[in-house]
C-alpha cells in the first residue's frame, strides 16, 4: 500500500473509532437527562388512585429502586446485545416500535433531500401517510408536501452556500488558466470548479441532516405522519422512558453516521484533505 493510500486508510479508521466515544458520551447524557429529570415514570403509569405500595411494586418491576449506577450498566449491557428496552405503556419491545416508524421518516428525510433540488406535484393531502407498498403514486402524493415544507428551507440553504462556494473558486487563478486554454464552459464548472466547491457543500449538506430531525418531528406533527417525530412526541408526553432513550440513540448514530461520511467524502472531493 503506498504511502497516499495508507493515508487515506489511516484518516478513515481515525475517523470511525472518533465515533465511539460520541456514543458512549450521548448514551451517558441521554441516560442521565431522563432519570434526573422531574417526575416518577412508576407513579404515572400507577395512576392518581394507586398506593404507594403500587407505585413501589411497579418501580421495582422496572428497576426503578436500584442506584442510578446500577440501572445505567443494566441499560448499557442490554443496549450493546440490541436491545433498547421494553415500552412502559404499550409494553412492545422499543426496537420494535421503531422499526414501525422508521419508513415514514427516513422516506420525509430522503424525500426532502430530493426536493431541495426542485420536484413538485399536483393534487397533494396535507395530512397522512400511505406506504410505497401501497403503490407509487399514492405514495408520491401524501409525502411530497411535508417534504416540500422541510424542502424549500435547505433548498436556501444549500443553494447559498454552493453559490458563495463557487463564486470562491471562480475567482481562482487556475479556473482562468483553464478558460485560457479553450475548455468550454460545462467542463469548467463541473470539472474543475464544482470538484473544488465541493467540500463545503458537503458539510452544509451534513448540517442540514442535524436539522431535519428536529424539523421531522413537527412536520410529521402537523402533517398526521406516524413516524418517528410523532413517537418522540407521544412518548415525552407520557413520559415512556425506554421510547424516548432508544429514539434519541437512534437518531444520534444517524446524525453521527452522516458526519462521518461527510468526513469521509472530504478525501475522495478533496486528496489533499489529511488530518
Amino acid at each position: 500500500m503506498d504511502r497516499v493510500n495508507w493515508g487515506v486508510f489511516a484518516y478513515i479508521v481515525r475517523r470511525i473509532l472518533a465515533t465511539i466515544p460520541v456514543m458512549v458520551v450521548v448514551a451517558l447524557f441521554v441516560f442521565s437527562l431522563l432519570h434526573l429529570s422531574p417526575g416518577d415514570p412508576a407513579a404515572i403509569i400507577a395512576g392518581d388512585t394507586a398506593t404507594l405500595d403500587d407505585i413501589a411494586r411497579i418501580r421495582q418491576k422496572l428497576g426503578l429502586d436500584q442506584p442510578l449506577y446500577i440501572q445505567f450498566v443494566t441499560w448499557v449491557w442490554h443496549l450493546l446485545h440490541g436491545d433498547l428496552g421494553i415500552s412502559i405503556f404499550t409494553n412492545l419491545p422499543v426496537s420494535k416500535l421503531i422499526a414501525q416508524r422508521v419508513e415514514p421518516t427516513v422516506t420525509l428525510t430522503i424525500s426532502t433531500l430530493i426536493i431541495s433540488f426542485a420536484i413538485s406535484t399536483d393534487l397533494l393531502p396535507v395530512q397522512g401517510f400511505v406506504s410505497i407498498r401501497d403503490g407509487v403514486r399514492p405514495f408520491l402524493s401524501h409525502i411530497a408536501m411535508p417534504s416540500l415544507a422541510l424542502g424549500l428551507i435547505f433548498a436556501a440553504l444549500i443553494a447559498r452556500m454552493t453559490r458563495a462556494s463557487m463564486l470562491d473558486v471562480l475567482a481562482q487563478d487556475y479556473i482562468r488558466t483553464a478558460q485560457a486554454k479553450g475548455l468550454s464552459n460545462d467542463r469548467v464548472l463541473i470539472g474543475h470548479a464544482l470538484k473544488n466547491a465541493a467540500v463545503p457543500i458537503a458539510t452544509i449538506i451534513g448540517v442540514s441532516f442535524a436539522l431535519l430531525i428536529s424539523g421531522v418531528v413537527v412536520t410529521e406533527t402537523v402533517f398526521a405522519i406516524p413516524g418517528l417525530g410523532r413517537l418522540t412526541v407521544d412518548a415525552i408526553l407520557r413520559r415512556d422512558y425506554p421510547i424516548i432513550q432508544g429514539i434519541i440513540l437512534v437518531f444520534s448514530a444517524a446524525y453521527v453516521l452522516v458526519n462521518l461520511l461527510v468526513d469521509l467524502s472530504y478525501t475522495f472531493l478533496d486528496p489533499r484533505i489529511r488530518y
